[in-house]
Parts: structure tokens; sequence; C-alpha cells
């Protein structure tokens, strides 16, 4: 049965699209990218200084934490999330800020890809906590998207949503994108230094122990690889993110390390997923600039 694209409708729909998946080429992993809406670099280290995220911690010491940073784009939430979602720079998604846009190109997103390789073999999820800046960069990747919820709305109700589709699928794989825009919003408001600011970080860690504890419960946590990270950073204590190109990633995939010669970069993001759900990096078109942060020597170990 051909998937199709559902967006706002109940779960069971989702489950009852997918129909019987096949026992071949099956994705080894589960991955759940998240992004913590603008969230400074500097802001989020002294946190997990002070002990205030402890699921984030725990992710890290299952992984990685490093820092990365953006280049060659406005440091905006349209443009971090379409680096981060398709691994292309604006010269090719079109995507340059929030003002200077398109939506990316046909078939470069993760979704896309995904389904390219593996059809109904796996399940694709996009939960956001912000309509417009999103929905207007993936317009064309919604057909390959199987729920879609892609709507301005703060954790305590994506929160809960996030949590269901994960029961939903616990019997298939799947790559979901989990989106928290509570950061972002209390930056704006109260700015980089503020304690809204720093409590709206703190949501995001609750949220991610609420679905660090679904997975352990479903039993799929082991085959479930995540990564947390951000579209963008915030300008040292005022209400902006004009120039935040300092942003991170927390992981528990053991195979992560930074580059040898440099910082990673936000367009390593997509070649590292990708590596791990087994594509041939050399084998996209276009090439992707990125290059997998997996570390040769032990990828094979897990």
């Amino acid at each position: 049965m051909k998937l199709f694209r559902i967006i706002g409708l109940g779960l069971a729909v989702l489950t009852s699209t997918l129909g019987e998946a096949s026992t071949q080429s099956l994705p080894e992993w589960n991955v759940i990218l998240i992004s913590w809406d603008g969230v400074q670099r500097a802001h989020l280290w002294e946190l997990r200084e002070q002990k205030a995220l402890p699921n984030l911690e725990a992710l890290a010491a299952a992984g990685a934490a490093l820092p990365m940073e953006i280049r060659g784009h406005a440091t905006d939430t349209k443009a971090g999330h379409a680096e981060m979602l398709s691994g292309y720079g604006p010269q090719i998604t079109g995507v340059f800020s929030n003002r200077r846009y398109q939506a990316i190109p046909d078939g470069l997103t993760i979704f896309e890809r995904l389904k390219a390789r593996f059809d109904q073999q796996i399940a694709t999820i996009a939960i956001t906590g912000k309509r417009q800046n999103i929905i207007e960069i993936l317009e064309n990747a919604l057909p390959e998207i199987d729920f879609a919820l892609i709507r301005t709305i703060n954790a305590a109700r994506s929160g809960p949503i996030m949590l269901r589709a994960l029961m939903a699928l616990k019997d298939r794989a799947f790559f979901a994108f989990f989106h928290f825009s509570d950061p972002d919003h209390a930056g704006h408001a109260f700015g980089e230094n503020s304690q809204e600011y720093s409590e709206a970080i703190k949501t995001c860690d609750l949220w991610l122990g609420r679905i660090v504890a679904t997975l352990q419960e479903l039993g799929i946590l082991s085959k479930t690889l995540i990564y947390v990270t951000t579209d963008h950073g915030f300008d040292e204590g005022r209400k902006t993110h004009s120039n935040a190109p300092d942003i991170w990633l927390v992981t528990n995939d053991p195979t992560v390390a930074p580059p040898e010669d440099g910082i990673a970069l936000q367009g390593d993001l997509v070649p590292t997923l990708l590596e791990r759900f087994g594509f041939e990096l050399g084998a996209l078109e276009p090439p992707l600039p990125g290059r997998s942060l997996i570390k040769k020597a032990i990828a094979a170990g897990r």
C-alpha cells in the first residue's frame, strides 16, 4: 500500500496506512533528530556545567557532545533548518534567510532520501513548534512525510504528540524530526541572559527525558540514535540572533566525534545521519558539501 502524507490527523491513521513492512533492506537504526530552536552554545554549556540538563547530559555520556558552527547562511530558522534537513547550503537550497528563501528543491531533504531508498519500510515524522518558517521550506518534501504536524505550539502541546507518535510506530523503522520552539520564543521575548530563556531550555531537556523514557518502555532505545542540535544560536545578552553561528550537537551515538582538523559544521549533520542509514555518501547527487562525523575505526562496532 502506498504511503501518503498526513498532516494533523490521528496517529491511528498513520499506523493503518503504513501497511506491512518488508523484511528486506530494513534500516539498522531508528533516528530521531531534535531541534532546540535558538539555543546558544555558550548558554547551553553553562547550563550543562550547572547540572541543569540531566537528560542531555545522559545522552552525551552515552555518545558525544561537540561544538558546531554555521557558515554560509543567515543564523535564523529557515536557513538553519534547511541545512539541518538537507545538508546543503543556500546555493543549492535557495534558503538564504527567513526573508530570502524558497522551498528546498525536490528530492534533497532527508525525508525524501529515506523514502527513495526504503519506501514504506521506513516511517517519516515531522512534529514542530513553528509553522510558517518550517512549512515554507518543506513544501516539496511533505508528500514523503507520513505524519507531519507543523504548527506554532509550545512543548507542552507538541511533546505529548511526539510521544504518541513513537508509541504508534514502536514496531516500525522510523526517522523522526522533533522541533521545540520554546527557547527561541523566550529569547526574543526576554533576552538570551534571562531566566525565561534558561527555563525554556530546561523544558526541552524535560521532554528529551520523556522521549528517552518512552523509547525505553517500548524496548527500542538500544536501536534508536538521537541527535539533539539547534538551527542557530543567540546574540549574547540580546533578543536577536543576527550573528549567532555558534551551535552544537549532543547525541547518544558513540561513533560520533569532532573532526580532527577543525570544528564540525552544521552541514556535517545530514551526511552523518545518512551514513548511519547505510547511504554511500559519494553516490549522492548533488554531492553533499559536509562530511560524516562518524569515527570510521569503530563505526562497524555499532
